[in-house]
This record gives C-alpha cells, structure tokens and sequence, in this order.
C-alpha cells in the first residue's frame, strides 16, 4: 500500500472513532442540551416563513423538504449581527467532509464570530456522509450537487436579504467539502465568485475503493467517465484563462491528500488559471481546519468586494 493509502486508511479510522465519540456525547446530552456545544444550540425556524432578525448572531436551525435527496434536510444559517434588513449581504456556503453532517463545524468552533468578522451570512449545508456533493448516476437518492446549486441556493436567496447572483456567493469545504467546493465552482462557474478548499480530496481516482465512492460513482474500472466528470482534478483540465472563480487550495504537508492538492495546483496554474495556494504544517484533523478557516472567510470577503 502507498503512502497516500495507508495514511487514508489511518485517518479513516481515526475519523470513525471520533464520530463514534461524539454520537455518544450527543446521546449522553440529548435530555439536557449538554451534547452540543452552546454555541452550536440551534435556534429552530419554520420553512417558508421569512425569518425574524435576531438581536445578536445565533445559529439558525433551518428545515425544508427535498426533492433531489427525497427527504427532509436540515442546515445551520447565521446571521451576522449587521443584518438588520435593510441591505442584501453576501453568502458563504461552507461544507463539512466525510462522515459529517451539517453540524460540524458549528461543533467545533464558534461560527458567528466568522459572520461578525466578515459581515457575511454562512450557511452550513448537509452534504450526507458520503455524499460527495456530487450526482451519483447508481444511487437516485444522491443527488447533491442538484439538491445544492437548484434547492438550497434557491431557498436561501428567497428567505433571507442576499446578493442572490455570483457578486455575492462564494463555497468553502474541507475534505470531502472541499472537493465538493470546488467541483462545484467548476461546474457552475456562473454561480460563484470564489471556492476554497481545506485538506481537499482532489482526485478522486486515486481513492477508488474509499470512503463509498464506488456506492456513489460505481465501479471506476466500468465508470471511470462518471469518476472524472466528477473530480476536482479532472475538471481542472478543462479550465481556461478566462474562468472567473477566484480559487483557494492549502493543505498540510502531513496530510494524505498533499500529492492530489499539489497535482491540482499544477493542473489550474498550467492553465493559465490564478490559485491561491498554500501549503503548511499540519494534518487531515479538525486543528487544521479550524485554524485555518478564518483565512478563507477573509479569502472570499475580499472576492465579494473586488467584484461589487
């Protein structure tokens, strides 16, 4: 086994023994509240009903019906305190990796402060824990790229004072997010004026039998068209000096995704493409992610103005 692949696997483990960890804590806190840290106490709103302004930044616990996924999907909003109805401000969608789900970073860090900061609305979608932000063409009920890009944004824009066009919507993950980020940027370039990625799995290719990629994309020696019209790195190939989506990539130089990462950059500078790209210390783990982040909150900040 590869470097690369035995480091996927150790990480893969370790990122199921956390998510055991925190199911128990979350069981063990349910009665109380005590499972979720409280600033990730959501406050519950109801779906098609425009939303009061709150009096500080709190997470806003949303709810709406899916078509694409056939279910009921929930996802964190929060509001910056500025937002006080009279102007339109900008949204960052910001996606958590595999395993997760849409409370993972408000798990994990206090979130409002970032909307503060950066006077943005971040909404925290639920990707599935192996949805791969992607359409599978073998599972009907794993249509995520579709149930993003022509529910979610959607619901958002018409329930909340947005930039609903590309001026002021940028996409941010990590992992698996990030990957999706970035496909997605790709894909509907029309929709955003910045992705970034942190720790991103980039080339999906070179994890042919993990993380259910094959439940998603099938077999890659009968589909490996689905599995490249699917990953980052393929995707990139097709990129033109003119694409418009500002572009940010860092990743630990002990991360298992650091060759794909340094593969992708070279693809999209090659091209002609601007990238931020940046390597520094640091692994596949929620210190990395959560350190970083405020960086590419102010990434796409900046985006958001350089285009108004």
């Amino acid at each position: 086994m590869s470097f690369e692949g035995a480091s996927a696997v150790a990480w893969s483990i370790k990122a199921y023994v956390s998510a055991l960890v925190w199911l128990l804590a979350a069981l063990l806190g349910a009665a109380t509240g005590a499972g979720v840290p409280a600033h990730a106490q959501g406050v519950e709103t109801q779906a098609g009903k425009p939303k009061d302004l709150p009096p500080v930044s709190e997470l806003i616990l949303e709810s709406h019906e899916s078509d694409f996924l056939q279910a009921t999907k929930q996802f964190y909003v929060v509001l910056p305190r500025s937002y006080d109805g009279k102007r339109e401000f900008p949204v960052i969608y910001v996606l958590h990796g595999a395993w997760g789900s849409y409370k993972d970073w408000p798990s994990h860090m206090d979130v409002t402060k970032l909307a503060n900061a950066y006077d943005v609305i971040l909404v925290f979608p639920d990707g599935g824990q192996f949805g791969w932000y992607l359409d599978s063409p073998v599972e009907p009920k794993s249509q995520y790229e579709s149930y993003i890009i022509k529910e979610l944004i959607p619901y958002i824009d018409s329930h909340y004072l947005t930039i609903a066009d590309a001026r002021g919507r940028g996409i941010v993950g990590l992992s698996m997010g990030g990957h999706g980020a970035i496909t997605l940027a790709f894909k509907h370039p029309d929709l955003f004026a910045s992705a970034s990625s942190l720790s991103g799995v980039l080339d999906l290719t070179r994890h042919s039998n993990d993380f259910e990629l094959p439940k998603r994309l099938g077999s890659i020696r009968t589909n490996r068209a689905a599995w490249e019209a699917n990953s980052a790195l393929h995707l990139a190939r097709q990129l033109t000096p003119d694409f418009p989506v500002k572009l940010f990539v860092d990743v630990g130089t002990s991360d298992f995704t650091l060759a794909a990462n340094r593969a992708f950059a070279k693809e999209v500078t090659g091209r002609g493409v601007p990238l931020k790209y940046v390597e520094r210390p640091g692994t596949h783990d929620w210190a990395y992610w959560t350190g970083n982040i405020a960086e590419h909150i102010a990434f796409h900040a900046a985006a958001f103005h350089a285009v108004q």
